[in-house]
């Protein structure tokens, strides 16, 4: 490597991993030099933790930054809470339904002011499993640490930044309404694993251009099930049912793509409202083998559709939620859950009580995806041995020769 190239790589990696420090404050902390800091000839999260140990032991540093990453911080989804606000508040939002203005809500202060909201010291250490999950990600917590779901990234002991850049973390510099929105920096499963049609893989030779990897490779998908909607606004935070998983939804994503899936269901009592919004969602749960054939196609929830029927999500059983489980391909107007209220929001956990109140979605909203249309709901209610594999279909294609 050249010696200009080696000098801006040092460079540019001491401003990726330092810590910030104000302009009021950086006349009086010394400046450490290479971002090397423990000489092992390569710049990880240990030379991030000695040099946050060095600016804290110069003084009074306040890690307000004036360093390149934090310029674009501001307008990051980390710092902004407008990719809530973009769906809450659009016309087909759960905010016009209710009529509560989303700058009322708690939600808009649930995000980082600097850098020090996330890189801060843990008994001399630094895991960014444990900053971004517990801290903030509740939905990944549940995934890795409360329903401990196997992940092969996880296996090989790979953490957030392993995938997910600095651009994501802190920012671009454009201003982006969801990381979904097209533009956003994002990542791919191309990005480091390699297939093409003609690998091998059959379900690769059928599916490649159409179906993303997460519709066969991820094992499950999560929800919190019945965000209790009067308790966020009332302070008490937020509240929901319970965790609900061993499904996956398979939805359209931007990208023309058959994608996995998830939703939210809210339910705000004082104007008996409903509201079910469904986005793509990649779990933590990535699995090496692929689903088969025969996990999405001969579908019972698709026939039922196609029948003229409704999929019970989530439906009461006289004390509890039971949630439909499996591959479950996502129709608009036909996904039927059972909302519910919180009688008491003051009560421990534990002595919470949920009734139920009614089945129909007063509002419905699809967020960076669309529902599957009648053609790919055919083809996943055919049975394999009767499957006509047309080459027009979106989910399934002629073999290229």
């Amino acid at each position: 490597m050249p010696k200009t190239s080696l000098v801006l790589l040092v460079l540019v990696s001491f401003f990726v991993f330092a810590p910030s420090v104000s302009c009021q404050d950086s006349a009086t902390v010394e400046y450490v030099g290479s971002a090397d800091l423990d000489g092992n000839q390569e710049v990880n999260s240990q030379d991030l933790i000695l040099l946050q140990q060095q600016w804290k032991s110069a003084g009074s540093a306040s890690f307000d930054s004036v360093l390149p990453q934090n310029l674009n911080l501001p307008n990051s989804l980390h710092a902004n809470p407008r990719g809530m606000d973009y769906f809450y508040s659009r016309a087909d939002g759960f905010g016009p339904l209710i009529g509560v203005d989303y700058n009322t809500l708690g939600c808009k202060d649930c995000h980082v002011q600097n850098c020090a909201s996330c890189h801060q010291l843990t008994n001399g250490s630094y895991d960014p499993k444990a900053t971004c999950l517990v801290q903030c990600h509740s939905r990944q917590n549940l995934e890795m640490n409360s329903f401990k779901l196997a992940d092969v990234h996880n296996n090989y002991g790979m953490t957030c930044t392993d995938c997910h850049s600095t651009e994501q973390l802190h920012g671009d510099g454009a201003v982006h309404m969801s990381m979904l929105a097209p533009g956003a920096p994002t990542i791919h499963c191309s990005d480091c694993h390699v297939v093409s049609a003609t690998d091998g893989v059959r379900e690769h030779q059928t599916h490649l251009g159409n179906i993303d990897c997460s519709a066969c490779h991820l094992q499950t998908v999560v929800t919190c099930y019945n965000c209790h909607f009067d308790s966020e606004i009332d302070g008490h935070g937020k509240i929901h049912y319970g965790p609900q998983r061993n499904y996956i939804l398979l939805l359209n994503n931007d990208e023309g793509k058959v994608t996995a899936g998830t939703y939210m269901a809210l339910y705000h009592n004082q104007t008996d409202t409903s509201f079910v919004v469904f986005a793509p969602f990649h779990s933590h749960s990535v699995m090496a083998e692929g689903r088969t054939c025969g996990d999405c196609h001969n579908n019972p929830y698709a026939q039922t559709i196609n029948s003229g029927g409704s999929v019970a999500l989530a439906q009461w059983t006289g004390s509890a939620i039971q949630h439909a489980t499996g591959v479950i391909p996502v129709a608009a107007g036909k996904m039927q859950l059972q909302f519910l209220n919180l009688t008491n929001p003051d009560a421990a956990p534990q002595d919470r009580v949920w009734t139920p109140t009614k089945t129909t979605n007063d509002g419905e909203q699809f967020g960076f995806c669309t529902p599957l249309d009648s053609t790919q709901l055919s083809l996943l209610a055919t049975p394999l041995s009767k499957l006509n594999k047309a080459s027009n279909s979106r989910i399934v294609v002629k073999k290229q020769p």
